[in-house]
């Protein structure tokens, strides 16, 4: 490790080398705008108006994951109109992008997601008992109450990466995904969260 990112994750040095390459891509492709990543202290302004995105990047979630050799990590990229605040509300475009080589899945507000040209929809599955969960456990105990329910379901998964098990619930592999850690932040969540509601969820 290399030190702490704004979240007090560590940081690698493939963190920083891909939010350079995603910074050096945005910018040479939109005239103005504002990043915010994972790995910044300070939001990064580029152009010279007011114009443009906020783009929201999370440039390798599941970092862990990715320095294990374990399958489950993703390039994160939300845009927001620039002025707007952060929510999910706001979220125009989307794009997580699985780092182990499968494509990248992608989305915008009101035009429904899509893998290639494949629209994405969420499963039909309403009980329960017959969901396929994933339950996010990193540096968390679950209280009583998630125990039980993790005690329901019909299969409980653990994958480390929010961006990507959001994503297999776009897919329709997983049911739902589960996080009540407090430990979630935005560059994590809301590409996906984008995905997840124009498949259906």
């Amino acid at each position: 490790t290399i030190g702490v990112n704004a979240k007090g994750d560590k940081q690698r040095p493939f963190d920083i080398a891909v939010d350079e390459w995603i910074r050096q891509w945005i910018t040479a492709h939109f005239d103005s705008g504002v990043i915010e990543s994972e790995e910044l202290m300070n939001a990064f302004e580029f152009g010279n108006n007011e114009q443009g995105f906020q783009f929201i990047v999370d440039p390798v979630d599941g970092s862990d994951n990715f320095v294990r050799g374990l399958p489950l990590s993703a390039i994160s990229l939300a845009m927001l109109p620039r002025r707007m605040p952060l929510s999910m509300d706001e979220v125009v475009y989307a794009l997580v992008g699985d780092i182990s080589g499968s494509g990248a899945l992608v989305a915008a507000r009101g035009d429904g997601a899509y893998s290639d040209d494949r629209r994405l929809y969420t499963s039909k599955i309403q009980h329960l008992d017959d969901a396929f969960v994933s339950c996010e456990l990193n540096h968390w105990a679950p209280d009583i109450s998630l125990v039980e329910l993790m005690r329901t379901c019909s299969g409980l998964r653990a994958y480390g990466c929010a961006s990507r098990a959001l994503s297999m619930v776009a897919l329709g592999a997983l049911d739902a995904h589960i996080d009540v850690r407090s430990r979630l932040t935005p560059e994590s969540f809301l590409a996906a969260s984008l995905l997840v509601t124009e498949a259906g969820g």
